[in-house]
């Protein structure tokens, strides 16, 4: 008589682990760089109050790309993630 076999033991491929064991998805694996439009739109502050606030080092920093500022997509995520605790 053969084993049943259930979800531990089927044949699929395990998803990818990070260093501290913890499974992770495909799309936490990449990082996107994007435009301030969708910074604006995902922090809910306009321009003037993203720059001011990464002059006093409380947003995460741009990067230049070919003259263009870009923001790295999961560092933004992480901002927002952190301010919600912040709420009034």
């Amino acid at each position: 008589m053969q084993p049943q076999q259930n979800e531990l033991t089927s044949s699929a491929p395990s998803p990818p682990v990070n260093g501290s064991g913890t499974p992770t998805s495909h799309s936490t694996l990449r990082d996107k760089l994007i435009g301030l439009e969708i910074v604006k739109e995902l922090s809910g502050c306009g321009r003037s109050k993203i720059y001011a606030m990464m002059q006093n080092g409380q947003f995460p920093k741009q990067v230049s790309v070919g003259g263009k500022s870009l923001w790295s997509e999961r560092e933004i995520d992480a901002w927002v993630e952190q301010n919600k605790g912040k709420r009034a």
